[in-house]
């Protein structure tokens, strides 16, 4: 059995946190060229 090193739980709990605090927490960057196809998508 692996060793757990990570707590998945705690750490999303602690996003949503954030996130209600108005804080920003991992930001995700799109390259430009890949907008236009996810906007043609509705994504």
């Amino acid at each position: 059995m692996a060793k757990r090193t990570r707590n998945i739980g705690l750490e999303i709990l602690e996003g949503i946190r954030q996130l209600k605090r108005g804080e920003h927490g991992r930001v995700t960057r799109v390259a430009p060229a890949i907008c236009p196809a996810r906007h043609r998508r509705s994504l």
